[in-house]
């Protein structure tokens, strides 16, 4: 797992001082490598939690979307499998519609800010159908180490 300080090295690039002019702003590609990289130690610090806790049962994930977090579940699980190889072994669950949001009706969900401004709505977050995330996961754990379950 990487370390804490690994993510403080790269966020530590956002502080530093800039010459004045367009380089002052930090590119948004690099503010969102650097979220990925924080969400992605995040994840894989909660796997080795529900390991290290002896937590019963397996792992599962609501809503795939890009699959970027199923992947990033699955190599933590191989990461500590492989470290701590006389734990016991769990399976990854995946749930997807496939069919993206449904359409917003209730009153919390259509005054939202998100709803509003069309970041999200019916058939939105859609990204991979069932085979593409098939695809991604089988090329991190071995397929039968996690089960994708549609509706």
């Amino acid at each position: 797992m990487p370390a804490g300080s690994d993510l403080v090295e790269n966020l530590e690039m956002f502080r530093t001082k800039r010459p004045i002019g367009e380089s002052q702003i930090t590119p948004i590609a690099e503010v969102q490598t650097a979220m990925a990289k924080a969400r992605a130690i995040g994840l894989q610090e909660a796997v080795y939690y529900c390991y290290g806790s002896a937590v019963e049962g397996d792992l599962v994930e609501f809503g795939t979307m890009t699959g970027y977090t199923a992947r990033a579940i699955g190599d933590a699980v191989l990461a500590v499998e492989s470290q701590y190889n006389y734990l016991p072994k769990k399976k990854l669950y995946l749930f997807d519609s496939f069919v993206g949001l449904p359409e917003p009706v209730a009153v919390p969900d259509v005054s939202s800010p998100h709803v509003k401004l069309g970041h999200w709505a019916a058939g939105g977050c859609k990204v991979l159908n069932r085979s593409e995330l098939f695809a991604m996961m089988a090329a991190t754990l071995p397929a039968e180490r996690f089960e994708i379950v549609e509706g």
